[in-house]
């Protein structure tokens, strides 16, 4: 019983409390996928349909490769981004394949022919895998190199550089401290079949990646789910309807831990695998022909429903809390710069049995969101089931739903406040008589949110701004002051991890100081990142997802 009440006051505010929102945006900001625009022999090379589905599902930055002499793909990047699309470019190859080029070239491409696509620059891609007998003095060289080049070229010096992505633990052990050279630290992380808020999986991986970066934050740049389910592999795979519900999950569980951006694997299958048997045909976020899968169906519904751009604003508190919710449930609260709030609910239980490769279905959980505020209006959303609201109740004070395993969005109006009284103006002249005046006209006050708190809680810093969207230079993510480059000493593998906090100023919040370790059934991958030639809502009952043919290939 004191287990059971314990758990109870992890997963809900207490009665009366109220709890600070996050910007909405932000999460939308942290969003990200892979990208081979440069394809020309798997689907990517059709780029207007590419173009298509990324304006569809609303996703900001796509992380891919560049080599030399690929005018058509540096064009296909500019034109993303006048679509407000920016890209995570991993610079170079230490052994210089593919017809990648040295780090001079690279960077002399991206300052020449991609200023207006480039947002963030990353280091080599899982070099740890590439047959390089001396690779971890090589990727430490190399990435100092590449900080320096970048810090002197004015044009470039305002891009963060993300470290490089190393697969295994114990690589980045043995690497050692990069935090002299980097702004961001990297991590791959895949869950094996596994679901997002598994601890020890994430535990591990961030404290291993706090090897590398010390206390800077960290982004994912590779994550998510396969759908290869009669692979023998040992990377598992999940059924196309398990990674619709998960993703979502990712994303958010990824958020709230305080990862900066996290990259899914991959934004289409390369080719076309009806057997199911070959994974790297198969983490695509649209299937082989473009059409959708589950995930990018609820992604998309995700973003289109917390997208909110614009300046920064210092969210409100809302005072709720919930009833009979069981130890497993998810939240989030978010808002919107019109004040509306974003609660956002999942239960965080797996829908998927890795061992007998079907799906499950979990019971669901009756639970009551208590309003302790006036609320004029709301609407809940399952995006997993509709683009459109479930339910919708005006001035409500409960609001009762089955608690699921998909994600539930229950957006919540407060009521129009009267604003803030402005202090008096400082006399001016009086002005020369005019005929007949007329009075100006008093302006009507704007809606504003709630007021916030005397002492909130300071919120921690946001993830990446979105760039503006239409063409112009993107926004760099906000960094923390800059150490002196110093040379970092060669570390041993048995060196300690420093603390995983970010600091204040990150462009999300801080990433948490972990332990843990990968367990077994999580195998790496080898991408090598190379070019190729009292409202009441009740669950939405889900029926038998048809899987049809997938289709895909691997960095």
């Amino acid at each position: 019983m004191l287990l059971s009440a314990l758990a109870a006051l992890l997963v809900a505010p207490a009665a009366g409390a109220a709890t600070q929102a996050r910007q909405a945006d932000n999460l939308v900001a942290s969003i990200g996928v892979n990208t081979h625009i440069g394809y020309t022999d798997t689907p990517y090379d059709d780029f207007p349909t590419v173009r298509q589905r990324l304006q569809e599902l609303g996703i900001r930055y796509i992380r891919d490769h560049i080599s030399q002499r690929r005018p058509d793909v540096y064009s296909r990047m500019r034109q993303l981004a006048e679509d407000g699309i920016y890209l995570d470019v991993i610079a170079g190859d230490p052994l210089q394949r593919w017809n990648i080029g040295t780090i001079d070239e690279q960077l002399n491409l991206i300052q020449n022919e991609l200023s207006t696509s480039v947002v963030s620059i990353e280091g080599p891609n899982e070099y740890d895998l590439q047959g390089d007998s001396n690779w971890v003095a090589v990727l430490r060289d190399y990435t100092q190199r590449l900080w320096e080049g970048t810090q002197a070229r004015p044009s470039l010096a305002w891009l963060p550089v993300v470290g490089p992505s190393i697969v295994s633990r114990a690589g980045m052990a043995t690497v050692g401290d990069l935090s002299a050279w980097v702004d961001y630290g990297n991590t791959h992380t895949y869950l094996s079949g596994a679901m997002p808020e598994t601890e020890s999986i994430w535990s591990g991986e961030l404290s291993a990646a706090a090897r590398n970066s010390a206390a800077k934050p960290v982004q994912v740049t590779e994550t998510g789910y396969h759908n290869g389910v009669n692979s023998t592999a040992g990377h598992r795979g999940v059924s196309e309807k398990a990674a619709g519900i998960y993703m979502p999950r990712l994303f958010l569980e990824n958020f709230k831990r305080g990862i900066a951006r996290s990259y899914s694997y991959e934004l289409m299958d390369q080719r076309n695998d009806p057997a199911k048997t070959d994974i790297e045909a198969a983490f695509g976020l649209l299937r082989n022909d473009f059409s959708k899968k589950p995930a990018a169906t609820a992604i998309e519904r995700l973003i289109g429903l917390l997208s909110d751009e614009g300046g920064k604003f210092i969210p409100t508190d809302l005072a709720y809390s919930l009833e009979g919710a069981p130890a497993t449930t998810r939240q989030l609260l978010l808002q919107k710069r019109d004040g509306s709030f974003y609660l956002v609910l999942w239960n965080g239980v797996s829908v998927w049995n890795a061992n007998l490769r079907e799906d499950e279905d979990p019971a669901d959980a009756p639970v009551t969101v208590a309003l302790e505020q006036p609320i004029s209006s709301a609407a809940v959303y399952v995006p997993n089931a509709s683009a459109t609201a479930t339910a919708t109740a005006a001035k409500p004070t409960d609001i009762e739903i089955d608690l699921t395993e998909q994600v539930t969005v229950i957006e919540l109006t407060p009521p129009a406040t009267a604003p803030e009284p402005e202090p008096k103006p400082t006399p001016l002249p009086e002005p020369e008589p005019a005929p007949e005046p007329e009075p100006a006209p008093t302006p009507e006050p704007a809606p504003q949110p709630p007021p916030p708190a005397p002492e909130p809680v300071p919120t921690p810093p946001a993830p990446a701004p979105t760039p503006p969207r239409g063409g112009s230079t993107p926004t760099p993510i906000p960094l923390p002051p800059r150490a002196p480059s110093a040379p970092s000493p060669t570390p041993s593998a048995e060196q300690p991890a420093p603390a995983g906090a970010a600091p204040p100023g990150a462009a999300a919040p801080p990433a948490p100081t972990a332990t843990g370790d990968r367990p077994a059934a999580v195998g790496p991958v080898n991408r090598s990142h190379r070019p190729r030639k009292k409202a009441r809502h009740r669950k939405h009952r889900r029926g038998g997802q048809a899987t049809p043919p997938v289709k895909h290939r691997a960095f």
